[in-house]
């Protein structure tokens, strides 16, 4: 089966397509591990199963541990395994956006939550395979961690809070320094934005 003519097929039919109604996700046409830059010549907005199956073809194309990770990553809440249908993984991606956008948690079940990190102690299998998988091939791969890191562990277990932060694109509100890795400049909500604007004021 010819997958780099599918492929191509389903991005050039997505680029021509005037506008996208209810969710949607921005993909690279070629992947950033293999160069592709952020330019709206290389983005394109696809339904939630457009994307997740744009990710099949390209394992299929390259069979690469990249993408072979990229699906993985994709097909991780469903424990891992490949086996989930772009119906479900669009389905699921689309709840979790409706059910996370705006969500601020009441005080009573961050207190839950606090106490369930504090409270619960590991056991003694759970310790070992912790060990088990920090192997010294693993820490050298990894690398040491920076001391401003070391202190915001330190800090986190010692009960100081980190700030709170509102992505001022999809409005969720999290700890500061996850609010900055995944949102803010980062969002995807504003990725989509541009791409959207742009393809009008193309038209």
């Amino acid at each position: 089966m010819d997958y780099q003519r599918i492929y191509d097929q389903l991005t050039e039919s997505c680029q021509s397509r005037i506008e996208t109604e209810g969710y949607t996700e921005v993909h690279h046409i070629l992947p950033k591990s293999m160069g592709g830059g952020d330019g709206p010549e290389n983005l394109v907005c696809l339904t939630g199963r457009e994307h997740f199956i744009a990710h099949r073809l390209l394992e299929k194309i390259h069979n690469n541990s990249a993408m072979t990770h990229a699906l993985w990553a994709m097909s991780n809440g469903f424990n891992g395994r490949l086996d989930a249908s772009s119906r479900v993984y669009e389905y699921s991606r689309k709840k979790l956006s409706e059910a996370m956008t705006g969500v601020t948690l009441s005080r009573e079940r961050k207190d839950n939550m606090s106490k369930a990190k504090m409270g619960v102690p590991l056991s003694q299998e759970h310790k070992d395979s912790i060990s088990a998988f920090w192997t010294d091939e693993r820490k050298a791969e990894v690398g040491p961690h920076s001391q401003e890191h070391k202190d915001n562990i330190s800090k986190g277990k010692m009960g100081v809070k980190q700030p709170k932060a509102t992505c001022p694109h999809c409005g969720l509100v999290g700890g500061k320094m996850n609010m900055t890795r995944w949102h803010f400049d980062n969002c995807k909500q504003k990725e989509s934005e541009r791409i959207i604007k742009n393809i009008k004021s193309s038209l």
